[in-house]
């Protein structure tokens, strides 16, 4: 068996050591790491990135389904005196189908404004996400907190980017879509 009192210094300096990697690695390191994703500000900006993403990805709605009327019929035939023509004919030019195209228009832009409300609304479950799975790896933060952060490791130094990598792994990104 072996004899903690044989070590130098004895056996509770190196119980000591092994409690505060025990320490570190189970609780400090989560709470240093988790301290130091919220100073770096990430979940505000990777929320305005979802919602950001989600605006360019949605389709162009400046061009809804046009309503024809009697200036968009006659006056490419007419020219400049298919207006007059029009404000004496107008009442021949219903169009039956002016209310149904207005309906789509309008249900073009619902669904617009419902798939940018989900996007918000799921955007900070996303990004809690990619915070929890940057955290999951305990020993870089175990090093970090239990060394006073002197020793930085590479997915400490550069932090957003591993962060921007958890939002998009497989784990996060298809959370909600």
């Amino acid at each position: 068996m072996f004899d903690l009192n044989t070590l130098p210094g004895g056996g509770g300096l190196v119980l000591t050591g092994v409690a505060y990697g025990v320490f570190a690695l189970f609780i400090g390191g989560q709470t240093i790491g988790a301290r130091t994703i919220e100073k770096s500000g990430f979940l505000p900006r990777c929320e305005q990135a979802l919602v950001l993403a989600a605006k360019q990805d949605a389709p162009d709605l400046q061009t809804p389904v046009p309503t024809p009327d009697c200036n968009s019929i006659v006056g490419i035939f007419a020219g400049p005196d298919g207006k007059q023509l029009c404000n004496i004919m107008e009442p021949l030019f219903q169009n039956p189908l002016a209310g149904q195209i207005e309906k789509q228009n309008q249900k073009l832009k619902d669904a617009y404004n419902a798939r940018l409300k989900n996007a918000a609304a799921h955007a900070s479950s996303s990004c809690k996400c990619a915070v929890n799975v940057q955290l999951e790896d305990r020993v870089p933060w175990a090093l970090y907190a239990g060394s006073a952060r002197l020793i930085t490791a590479s997915k400490i130094r550069n932090l957003d980017a591993e962060l921007f990598a958890a939002l998009s792994s497989p784990v996060c990104a298809g959370r909600f879509q």
